[in-house]
């Protein structure tokens, strides 16, 4: 009896829980969500029905696109060429990633601190809206905050008693995540600082970071082309203050979407377990989790407010290890009583954060709309002209229709009017309308080679 007793209780049963918990949560309902406007973006770089070879991949994204990185286009690539291309299919590399973080997380955080800590940190990311959302989409998002932690556990392993494996699993995860997103390069740049701070072996960590250096050397050209814009307006970004940034962050990280006072709260939590952990005296811990949150966030709104604005929150989303590992701290200084503490991390647990949080703002079900005009259930099929707004929206358009799509010039659309022709567009709920005098309007706008006829004929 004892000896079931200490198996149940042993450690690989709770990592085999976490990453089956997690996977499941994440998993849920996956396959019946429409893509989103981002992720046809994903479909563009890594389907050979949009660009056809991976030497032409990495060519269109170092001269056009060189804000996106290589690497998760390149494993998309591969995936999509053996699984395909459904929702699903397209999505479950990011729940792998996801999930296995999830495991990464709670060893990186017994590491450093407790396997008490290391449980509450897991138990409450396991079911956190913003982390399962990122690890349902089909974008780099999960596999950046995935490299981020291997690459932490690594730091701290090469700041102590550390092999060569450990050097080289380092500088291999780190190539990887500055590889994966931009942002990277803020981690790298708080470990840079940490281990100026902590200055043990100098000479080793100089050569680990020009090993670093000379791996990222082949995408200096496309990273320098695209500083070169930095001066140049971007639409989408708007330029928010230091402090609105960091508020906002702090809201975007913590649960509740809707709930403003809980996520201040939540937010007052992660300060007291900061200040904890100074209060402690374990000055490595607090300075490594400080410059992991701050780092990341505090780093490009400054740098956002003398250039083009690059901040966005869910660019900054690998500050969110150290966010939850602070609020596990803070809810043990705050919370006393083992039994309330107890009751609490079930609450978190068990409170239905599966219900999609970013539902009010996020949904675009292009699924929905695009079939509504997609003819697949009508035996005599009229052809529809679609106007798609954007090139992701085309995307969108190829993707669920999967029929033949005939280019209209701007004369055929003009005599076509006052027939069917549809804007789409992700900035309207539902993200289609028919409106003929739309497309009139903005006939030589740069979407207007976009227009498209329908013409798939049901079998």
């Amino acid at each position: 009896m004892n000896r079931i007793k200490k198996i149940l209780l042993s450690e690989y049963v709770f990592i085999a829980l976490l990453f089956t918990i997690g996977f499941i949560v994440r998993i849920k309902n996956v396959a019946s969500k429409s893509l989103v406007n981002d992720e046809f973006w994903t479909i563009y770089f890594s389907s050979p029905k949009h660009i056809y070879t991976f030497g032409e991949m990495l060519s269109v994204i170092s001269t056009k696109f060189a804000d996106v990185l290589p690497l998760y286009p390149a494993i998309m690539r591969i995936w999509i060429y053996i699984f395909g291309d459904s929702e699903l299919v397209l999505r479950l590399p990011s729940i792998l990633f996801g999930s296995i973080s999830l495991v990464l997380f709670y060893i990186l955080t017994k590491k450093l601190f407790s396997k008490k800590i290391a449980i509450i940190s897991a138990i409450v990311l396991v079911n956190l809206p913003v982390h399962i959302y990122y690890s349902q989409l089909a974008r780099a998002y999960s596999l950046f905050f995935l490299l981020s932690i291997i690459s932490m556990i690594f730091f701290i392993k090469i700041s102590g008693k550390h092999r060569h494996f450990d050097i080289m699993a380092y500088i291999f995860s780190t190539t990887l995540l500055i590889y994966c997103h931009h942002f990277g390069l803020f981690i790298v740049l708080a470990q840079i600082i940490h281990a100026a701070y902590i200055m043990k072996r100098p000479k080793l960590w100089v050569c680990i970071y020009l090993c670093i250096s000379l791996l990222y050397a082949p995408w200096i050209p496309p990273f320098i082309h695209e500083l070169s814009y930095l001066s140049v307006s971007n639409p989408w970004i708007q330029r928010v203050s230091v402090w609105s940034g960091f508020v906002s962050q702090l809201q975007f990280f913590s649960p509740y979407f809707n709930s403003l006072p809980i996520k201040w709260i939540f937010s007052l939590v992660v300060l007291v377990g900061f200040g904890d952990l100074f209060r402690k005296k374990k000055i490595k811990e607090f300075y490594l989790l400080v410059l992991w949150f701050l780092v990341p966030i505090i780093a490009p709104l400054i740098l956002s407010q003398f250039i083009r604005p690059i901040f966005v929150n869910r660019y900054a989303y690998v500050s969110l290890v150290p966010f939850i590992i602070a609020f596990s701290l803070g809810l043990l200084r705050v919370i006393k009583n083992k039994y309330i503490l107890a009751c609490f991390i079930a609450f978190i647990f068990l409170f239905p954060f599966q219900l999609d949080p970013y539902a009010p703002t996020e949904i675009e079900n292009w699924k929905s709309a695009i079939g509504a005009i997609s003819c697949k259930n009508n035996v005599v099929c009229t052809p529809t002209m679609v106007y798609p707004e954007t090139v992701a929206t085309y995307i969108a358009v190829d993707y669920y229709i999967n029929g033949h799509l005939t280019r209209l010039s701007s004369s055929e659309v003009s005599s076509q009017c006052p027939k069917k022709i549809y804007l789409l567009s992700r900035y309207i709920n539902p993200p289609i309308i028919p409106h003929c005098d739309y497309s009139r309007q903005n006939m030589n706008s740069k979407t207007a080679p976009f227009i498209f006829k329908n013409e798939l004929r049901s079998e």
